[in-house]
């Protein structure tokens, strides 16, 4: 049974709009889940891979970074796939595939095969947050994507803390390998449920000129496509490159231990998984969603900006509640979602998602890799040097700002 859609029609049919629509989305959010758990999982062990992989700190952030960099290229392409064939088709199959490589992670013993490894990770993950999203907008009433969208943020952030604080904790009792295996086993279950919860129905009849670059010519023509992307991306920066990698030697280069360190950086990723949510459900309003961008952005750089510079006699509740407030701010990026969807094509939103996400996810990489680039030429960083270097995670964010700004089209005229 296939559905084909045509000009802007609405896309959710109505028998799929109910508890089976519902059911599709939380597989596939599942699948984003994992992904994070996976993907943030190395920033945990990020110290006891350097001893055991003999890795510098440059060597290690391009290791990291590796993930994000080939899941930020598979975007587009990923996004178009589903497009044509549905979720249903393509998520079992690369769960599969994401399960077994992080299996195979555990037999890693150097640089070039945990790149290697790493990098065919994130060519499977790139599937999770399109299909998601598609199912959001195809499968469920029209009016509660910004909400679906919010709650998949909700989830990110928890999936993020799981990898990040969760990991933390196994590897006290733990082997890094047995982690690494375990989370392969797991990730099975994750794909026996796809293949179960998701039909393989909703792909949708392409246009003639479906191909990777007319899509994204397409795509980029429209400014509100633009915009959403360079806001997210440099939301995604402090996502995945400060909270994700660099805020934990920041805190301990102000004096804290690793242990505090981490713990502190989680409440970033609770922030996140309470904020997404909210954002999603207040973003049902279209007239509140530049409101809301702005003010998310600000309230992530006043947040950076304290850590960055502030922290040393603070008490630690207190720093818990400003990593929890970056977390609440940067949630407001799954607006951006909304924002760019919400006049292209009905046969390019997986496409259109994809891209937005893409663009934060290659600035997210850059974010991991130029820091640790840098901070490698320097033969011991101190505190003001880490300060210096980080400083551009909040370049990012007044340009943000600026930018979110200028979201304009089909918001004024709603207001």
């Amino acid at each position: 049974m296939r559905f084909h859609w045509h000009g802007s029609q609405t896309l959710a049919p109505p028998r799929f709009s109910g508890v089976m629509g519902w059911i599709s989305w939380a597989a596939a959010t599942l699948f984003v889940f994992y992904q994070l758990v996976v993907q943030n999982s190395y920033a945990a062990m990020d110290s006891t891979l350097r001893v055991a992989l003999d890795l510098n700190v440059s060597a290690s952030s391009i290791v990291s970074a590796t993930f994000l960099i080939v899941y930020g290229l598979m975007q587009v392409p990923a996004g178009m796939i589903l497009d044509r064939l549905g979720p249903g088709r393509v998520l079992p199959v690369a769960a599969v595939f994401l399960a077994s490589l992080t299996w195979g992670f555990s037999f890693v013993d150097g640089m070039w095969s945990a790149i290697i490894l790493r990098a065919a990770m994130g060519f499977f993950a790139a599937f999770a947050f399109p299909a998601a999203g598609l199912i959001a907008r195809r499968r469920l009433p029209v009016a509660v994507f910004p909400l679906a969208m919010g709650l998949i943020d909700g989830v990110f952030g928890f999936g993020l803390w799981a990898g990040d604080a969760g990991v933390a904790a196994m590897i006290e009792s733990m082997h890094w390998r047995s982690i690494m295996a375990v989370l392969g086993l797991g990730g099975l279950v994750m794909a026996i449920v796809c293949f179960v919860c998701i039909p393989a129905i909703g792909a949708s009849t392409r246009p003639p000129d479906g191909s990777i670059l007319g899509d994204i010519r397409r795509l980029f023509a429209d400014s509100q496509v633009r915009r959403a992307a360079f806001v997210y991306a440099m939301l995604s920066g402090i996502t995945f490159g400060f909270a994700g990698l660099w805020n934990v030697p920041l805190q301990e280069a102000w004096g804290f231990t690793h242990r505090e360190a981490m713990q502190f950086n989680g409440w970033i990723f609770v922030g996140l998984g309470v904020g997404g949510p909210a954002m999603g459900a207040l973003g049902m309003r279209i007239a509140w969603r530049r409101p809301l961008l702005v003010g998310g952005v600000v309230l992530a750089l006043t947040g950076v900006m304290f850590l960055l510079f502030a922290p040393a006699p603070t008490d630690a509740l207190f720093l818990d509640i400003v990593h929890g407030f970056v977390g609440i701010g940067i949630s407001a990026g799954i607006l951006c979602f909304p924002i760019g969807c919400r006049d292209v094509d009905p046969a390019r939103v997986a496409t259109t998602i994809g891209l937005i996400n893409a663009a934060g996810l290659l600035a997210a990489a850059c974010f991991q890799i130029v820091p640790g680039l840098v901070l490698g030429l320097t033969h011991e960083p101190n505190l003001v040097v880490v300060q210096v270097v980080l400083s551009i995670f909040a370049v990012g964010l007044i340009a943000a700002i600026g930018v979110a700004f200028k979201v304009t089209k089909g918001i004024d005229q709603a207001a």
